[in-house]
């Protein structure tokens, strides 16, 4: 996972936002019509399978996403598939049984990573403010986020105080 466009400061001060891109992110599922149905009812518990090995290594992000595909998967675009009537009884009832423990793994997911990212941006507003008063303490302005806009203007101060001693010189020199 990473994190979203607007990542920095904007995304670690937005927990929620953070969430509905992973949600989005575990939505993006496409089906192949060509494709046999029963290949995605065998690759689905794979998915399922994988998800539970990402959230037992911690990586909650890669996993919320996967159960997301999951459920999104057999939920709302299989069933819209030419052959899903076709597909094993068997199949279709191995899948539903770990669609509902899918479900649950996603909600718990879902509360586990909004404390997650509530706590990250807790943990960074509380070090902008330890800087802000060390900053202060030391009589120094405090950090700015416009530094590269400020160099940038300075850059150009520069360029244009070099072409204006050229223009200069060319004035001496033709005169």
């Amino acid at each position: 996972y990473t994190m979203p466009v607007n990542s920095g400061e904007d995304a670690i001060l937005d927990p929620v936002g953070r969430l509905k891109h992973l949600t989005e992110l575990g939505s993006s599922v496409t089906v192949d019509h060509n494709v046999a149905i029963v290949r995605y009812f065998r690759s689905g518990p794979q998915m399922e399978k994988m998800a539970r090995t990402y959230y037992s290594e911690g990586q909650w992000e890669q996993a919320f996403i996967l159960y997301n595909k999951f459920a999104t998967l057999f939920v709302e675009k299989l069933p819209k598939h030419p052959g899903y009537s076709k597909a094993p009884a068997t199949d279709r009832s191995r899948v539903k049984k770990l669609l509902k423990s899918s479900f649950e793994k996603a909600m718990e997911l879902k509360e586990k990573l909004k404390m997650k990212y509530e706590q990250e941006r807790n943990d960074y507003i509380q070090q902008k403010k330890i800087e802000m008063a060390k900053d202060c303490r030391y009589g120094r302005e405090p950090a700015s986020d416009k530094t590269g806009e400020i160099l940038l203007l300075l850059l150009l101060l520069f360029i244009l105080l070099f072409f204006r001693q050229i223009i200069f010189l060319f004035v001496e020199i033709s005169q």
